[in-house]
């Protein structure tokens, strides 16, 4: 299947291509997804092949892009080798930041820890990733063909618009997963492939959500939240039996209100201010967010 681009954008990503030579340019993720699925592109994913610090450092960025926003200093996250560039301006309507990173493979030490990342290349930067649909990669070079990547059986998938994970494991290692697997099922109005929801079964039943830290957990509950199917994402929290596990025992869906404020929903999960002051307690929630909350 051919992947194309709108003019503006595909102009954008081959001079990008020719501005990181001689590393290789990717495009990845749920751009990629989106795409394929007759969406926009609202945002770049991009991923180069080698040395994603000397990207960022945006030497020559004038000489390729003269008449764009030069790039403000640059975020780089070495133990995930990621990295954001953030601009003053829109490099095109909508985008004023570029999302980067070098193709990676990663492993987990232990249930639900963070991965411990290493340099890779483009198979097994598929291959770490959550779902076939978001592991497709489109590689942009400076001219020539646009090649669409599949390693991992992702195409079919999302022309039967089903959510499948990449290894048994997935969910033991990264059980926040599971969340964002239904908000990706609530959104897209994918289904579950069959041994991937058993998969969500048998972590349910070993409580490994368990093992997520509170606060990347909390950062999962606020990314669905803030889902415009939100009460979708959560109805599919509780079909699974992750609903108790994530928000406590306190908490009952068919309490749940939709409102502009991702605080006002979550508060309208908890009986009382009380409970709900636990399961914040329990999230590790503090400062701003617990204000957010509360509605002050």
């Amino acid at each position: 299947m051919m992947f194309t681009l709108p003019e503006d954008a595909e102009t954008f990503l081959r001079t990008f291509s020719s501005f990181v030579a001689p590393r290789e340019l990717y495009l990845v993720g749920g751009a990629v997804r989106d795409r394929l699925l007759g969406g926009r592109v609202q945002e770049f994913d991009l991923a180069v092949s080698d040395d994603l610090r000397g990207v960022l450092s945006g030497e020559r960025w004038s000489e390729f892009f003269p008449a764009l926003p030069t790039p403000r200093k640059p975020v780089f996250f070495k133990k995930y080798l990621t990295g954001k560039l953030f601009f003053d301006g829109e490099l095109l309507p909508g985008i004023a930041s570029l999302d980067l990173s070098q193709l990676r493979s990663e492993h987990y030490e232990f249930p639900g820890a963070y991965p411990v990342v290493l340099p890779g290349n483009i198979e097994s930067d598929q291959r770490r990733r959550d779902f076939s649909v978001n592991a497709l990669a489109v590689r942009i070079p400076p001219v020539g063909a646009i090649e669409l990547i599949d390693r991992v059986g992702g195409m079919p998938d999302l022309s039967e618009r089903i959510l499948r994970f990449l290894h048994p494991q997935s969910f033991i290692d990264d059980p926040a997963r599971m969340i964002r697997g239904c908000r990706f099922a609530a959104r897209l109005g994918f289904l579950w492939e069959e041994k991937t929801r058993e998969g969500i079964e048998n972590a349910v039943r070993s409580d490994a959500i368990g093992t997520v830290p509170s606060r990347r957990l909390f950062d999962e509950v606020k990314k669905a939240l803030l889902e415009s199917e939100s009460e979708k994402v959560l109805s599919q929290l509780d079909e699974f039996g992750l609903f108790p596990q994530i928000f406590g025992t306190q908490a009952c869906l068919s309490r749940y209100r939709s409102d502009t404020r991702w605080g006002a929903q979550l508060a309208s999960l908890y009986p009382s201010e009380e409970a709900l002051r636990e399961s914040l307690d329990r999230f590790q929630v503090n400062g701003r967010e617990r204000t957010e909350v509360f509605g002050a």
